[in-house]
């Protein structure tokens, strides 16, 4: 399934981040939140935003998939949410604000088209009885 394979790469993603922060929090010896550590609150932040957009993001392509949009779809906007985290986090890992804007413009893309394209594509007969 599309979703699916997506899913591994969108998590591959999240446990990057995720062993950012495991790395900066043994360099800084920081157990809890961020410590004054300006590089530590970098990292958590990319990290954090990763792990509210992702979820989400899959339960509707989940959805979309399942209300059997074409696989191209599918595939395009799987791949405009992975170049915007994958760009999004960059910026704030390198402190880059354009990449940081355009990443979450990629990401609300992404999210937005997976919305409507979930009403387009929805069987609206099961719901309504038409």
């Amino acid at each position: 399934m599309v979703t699916g394979f997506y899913a591994v790469l969108l998590t591959a993603l999240m446990f990057y981040l995720a062993f950012k922060v495991i790395k900066v929090r043994r360099k800084e010896q920081i157990k809890y939140a961020n410590g004054d550590s300006e590089e530590l609150a970098r990292v958590r932040t990319a990290q954090l935003n990763a792990y509210e957009n992702i979820p989400f993001f899959l339960v509707l392509m989940m959805i979309l998939e399942l209300n059997l949009a074409p696989i191209i779809l599918l595939h395009i906007i799987a791949i405009i949410m992975l170049l915007g985290r994958s760009v999004h986090a960059f910026g704030i890992l390198k402190d880059k604000l354009n990449c940081r804007v355009i990443g979450m413009g990629l990401t609300f893309t992404a999210i937005m088209a997976t919305s409507i394209a979930n009403l387009v594509y929805l069987p609206w007969y099961k719901i309504f009885g038409l």
